[in-house]
C-alpha cells in the first residue's frame, strides 16, 4: 500500500468474518483496507484522495474466476494483459463496458467499488475508469503449475 503512488495491492484476501466465523464490527474487505490507506496517508503526510489503483492479485475466488475466464475468452493473457474500459467520458457521451462492470462487479472488484462508494466525499467521487486482466504461472498447493490471475482497477483522478 502506497498513499504516495495512489496505489493499494491486495494479495490472496479474506473477510473478517470468513477468517474468523462471527461478526466483527468491521467486516467488509473494503473497510479494512480503507482503515489502513486512510492511516498510511495521514502518516505520510500524503493526501487520502490520492488514490489511482487497486490491484488484485493471486484471485482464488471461484466466481470472480469465472467471470474473468467469461470476459478473456479462456485463460486472460499474460502482462500487459486485457484492459476493459469500464466508465469513459467520450465526446458525445459516456462509454460504459459491460465486461468492464461485469469484473468491477465480481466479489474482488466490488470490495474496490465499495471503497469508492463508502468514501465518496474523503476520495473526491472518483469513479472506476478501466480494470486489466492478466495472469502469471503460479504453483497449486501441490507445486502443479497453474495460472494465477490478477485484476488492476484505475480510477478517475
Amino acid at each position: 500500500m502506497s498513499p504516495t503512488a495512489g496505489l493499494i495491492i491486495a494479495e490472496n484476501n479474506e473477510s473478517p468474518v470468513s477468517i474468523s466465523g462471527r461478526h466483527c464490527p468491521v467486516e467488509k474487505w473494503s473497510d479494512i483496507v480503507w482503515l489502513n490507506h486512510a492511516a498510511m496517508a495521514k502518516s505520510t503526510g500524503s493526501p487520502v484522495n490520492k488514490l489511482k489503483y487497486v490491484v488484485r492479485t493471486h484471485i482464488v475466488n471461484s466466481d470472480t474466476l469465472n467471470i474473468l475466464q467469461a470476459v478473456c475468452g479462456g485463460p486472460c493473457p499474460s502482462w500487459p494483459g486485457t484492459t476493459f474500459d469500464i466508465y469513459q467520458k467520450k465526446k458525445g457521451g459516456v462509454l460504459i463496458n459491460q465486461n468492464g462492470l461485469a469484473l468491477l462487479g465480481t466479489p474482488n472488484g466490488g470490495g474496490a467499488a465499495w471503497l469508492l462508494i463508502d468514501h465518496k466525499q474523503q476520495l473526491s467521487r472518483k469513479t472506476p475508469v478501466s480494470v486489466i486482466a492478466w495472469t502469471t504461472s503460479g504453483l497449486d498447493a501441490h507445486e502443479n503449475a497453474e495460472p494465477w490471475y490478477h485484476m488492476m482497477f484505475q480510477f478517475s483522478t
